[in-house]
């Protein structure tokens, strides 16, 4: 289990922090996605190659705390509180807007449906190869490559209607 945490943690973790948003929420994730994956760990398939396992796993970890947060929300709402980002004293205007494009593009990320979405965050943030985000997600790479090309029409589509040019 350790060799696993060392050589695909920071993947994981990245991905946890890029579903949750909240480092705390990461932390959870990440804690229950290596417990469910302690439960697999012994599977054929899973020895072969086993971080599209693990990318699952969190996938599912992550759809079903939404679903349960979902749920409570319904009975007992509260409110959540975004990350405050410090910007540092020099090129404050710069970071200032390279923050703001952040802050859009993953706002935008977040709202594309979830078949688009999880395949953009196992690309760019897991660098997974798309052979494995298919495996992963249980689709042909074909399916993967669409998905992806559709994602990034959506998101090219959004930037430029918001004022962002040159992509």
């Amino acid at each position: 289990m350790q060799e696993l945490i060392e050589t695909h943690g920071k993947r994981v973790y990245g991905m946890c922090l890029r579903l949750t948003r909240s480092r705390m929420d990461a932390d959870d994730l990440y804690q229950e996605t290596f417990l469910q994956v302690m439960q697999i760990m012994n599977l054929p398939d899973f020895k072969e190659n086993p971080l599209p396992f693990i990318m699952q796993c969190c996938l599912w970890k992550a759809k079903s705390s939404r679903r349960r947060f979902a749920r409570r929300q319904r009975i007992a709402p509260t409110e959540t509180y975004a990350d405050v980002y410090a910007a540092s004293a020099s090129d404050c205007e710069e970071n200032a807007e390279k923050e703001e494009l952040h802050t859009f593009l993953r706002g935008q990320v977040e709202s594309l449906p979830e078949n688009y979405k999880e395949p953009v965050l196992l690309y760019y943030n897991a660098d997974m190869p798309l052979e494995q985000i298919a495996k992963t997600l249980g689709c042909p790479v074909g399916t993967v490559k669409s998905r992806l090309f559709r994602a990034k029409q959506i998101l090219k589509q959004r930037l430029e209607e918001n004022g962002y040019e040159g992509f």
